[in-house]
């Protein structure tokens, strides 16, 4: 008989192993997005390169509105249902979320579409941003349809289609649109129309897939007659949504309040670096798919100190293994940006610093946010998310009409650290758990002491990229080694083991 302990602790090494295959076509979509990025900036005017920044940002936020903000309400519940075998409620709960998204979807491309004028009169007050963004609203419903097909996939443990899916074929496709945008010196409008192509050409490829899944495991049969869990969805997701707020506002308000008063070549400024401090996010987010079923899962089975085992781990684990990611666009961040985006962004490395100093928090604390969620504990969440999210909005809006894109990065930062200090006081009165051990402290210092080291000698002696790579990795190895007993990294992947230096590495003293 397996003991609670080992049970527990199978819970977290399996959705550890799950996630690193997410993690690595992460990896590989975040690479091939800088590719892109650093094309893309070099090649379009700065304004130009704005409006299709501006327009990335607009779509992201309006994917959430078209779906109602029910993306991890349905990896909560699709995880529950196909736990307790109701076929029935999983197959109403995904046409539930199609029906929203289709009329939702439907009245936001009509009214960018239709109201395009008056979109250029009062709040965009650029003509480029608002035509592009009548092409590019499509994005909006398209990923509320993607997010729910890697969902699916992800509750009923096939990572490899969303690796396939999302991680190579999307990515390989936005470089040929990129490719043929040069070869033929076309304008933005191409960039705009290929990103949606794309995106409806890796659907059609998986859909069928889908389609068979669903089949498989009974979801869509002649004997299932799907059932509408309206109620139970709408509620979770309005607390959801709530918890979710400041998160909306915080990757997609910054260029749009910058648009606003600014304009776009300040939006140009304030995005050209962001997929580096995106990258940030990478190991956090190949987390999410598996970490909140896995959680979910775990309540709904009523052990709770196996989703706290989880959640202390998980954390450990971004922190430790984003580091690499976090000293380059901190520490170097002057370097990176100067090599990668040339002297005419050399301004946007201070913005790169503080918004990765942000993401790197978002990142090692975020999981408590997704850890109340699963726990189905989302009022006072919501409620701090509210507040928190008001004061972002206005603290940018001041900020930015003095400091422009500056400003938007400070302000963002701020708040990323106040909604820090909330999760904390939520999750322990909440949930009784410890946000921060023993084990995530002694990491946490050594991140801070690593990167305060690097930042020193990149504004003393200005290395180039070559030479501050190096450095990243001897730092990566150093905090690896002090940090390998409290990963257990042999234990999650025996098969490291297999390779003698590695193992000499990661062996726990």
């Amino acid at each position: 008989m397996t003991s609670p302990s080992s049970a527990g602790t199978t819970s977290t090494h399996s959705a550890l192993r799950g996630s690193s295959l997410l993690l690595l076509g992460r990896l590989l979509a975040i690479g091939t997005g800088v590719v892109i990025q650093v094309l893309i900036v070099r090649y379009l005017p700065q304004s130009a390169f704005g409006a299709f920044s501006y327009c990335i940002a607009l779509t992201t936020l309006l994917t959430v509105v078209v779906s109602l903000g029910m993306e991890q309400t349905m990896s909560r519940f699709a995880a529950i249902y196909d736990e307790r075998g109701q076929r029935d409620q999983l197959a109403g709960a995904i046409l539930f979320y199609l029906a929203v998204v289709v009329v939702l979807g439907g009245l936001t491309v009509a009214a960018a579409i239709l109201g395009r004028e008056q979109l250029e009169r009062t709040v965009i007050q650029d003509r480029q941003s608002a035509e592009l963004l009548g092409i590019m609203v499509l994005l909006a419903p398209l990923q509320a349809i993607d997010t729910l097909s890697s969902t699916l996939f992800a509750v009923h443990g096939r990572p490899g289609a969303i690796f396939w899916r999302r991680y190579v074929i999307t990515p390989v496709l936005r470089i040929g649109v990129v490719a043929v945008m040069l070869m033929t010196q076309e304008s933005v409008f191409v960039l705009g129309v290929g990103y949606v192509a794309a995106t409806v050409v890796g659907l059609l490829i998986y859909l069928p897939q889908l389609w068979a899944l669903l089949r498989e495991r009974g979801v869509i049969a002649r004997g299932t007659r799907p059932v509408l869990p309206v109620r139970p969805l709408l509620a979770f997701t309005s607390s959801a949504v709530f918890a979710d707020l400041l998160a909306i506002t915080l990757f997609a308000s910054d260029a749009v309040i910058v648009g606003w008063i600014s304009g776009p070549e300040e939006v140009a400024m304030l995005q050209a670096t962001q997929p580096l401090a995106s990258g940030n996010l990478v190991i956090f987010y190949a987390l999410i798919p598996l970490f909140i079923p896995a959680a979910s899962r775990l309540f709904a089975g009523g052990d709770r100190p196996k989703g706290e085992q989880l959640y202390a781990t998980c954390s450990l684990w971004v922190a430790v293994f984003t580091f690499p990611v976090a000293a380059l666009t901190i520490g170097c961040a002057a370097v990176v940006t100067e090599t990668l985006f040339g002297q005419r962004y050399a301004d946007a490395a201070v913005i790169l610093a503080i918004m990765s100093v942000g993401q790197y928090l978002l990142a090692v604390f975020g999981l408590g946010g997704l850890t109340l969620k699963a726990h189905g504990t989302l009022r006072s969440l919501g409620v701090a998310n509210v507040l928190v999210t008001a004061i972002n909005l206005g603290v940018n809006i001041v900020l930015v009409q003095h400091l422009g894109a500056l400003g938007a990065a400070v302000g963002t930062t701020v708040t990323i650290g106040l909604l820090t200090l909330v999760k904390f006081f939520i999750v322990r009165r909440e949930l009784g758990m410890s946000p921060v051990d023993r084990r995530l402290t002694r990491a946490l210092l050594q991140v801070v002491a690593l990167t305060g080291t690097l930042l020193v000698i990149n504004v003393a002696l200005r290395p180039g990229l070559g030479v501050d790579i190096v450095l990243v990795v001897l730092a990566s190895v150093l905090l690896l080694w002090t940090s390998r007993r409290d990963l257990a990294l042999l234990h999650v992947f025996p098969e490291v083991a297999r390779v003698p230096l590695l193992r000499a590495l990661f062996r726990g003293p």
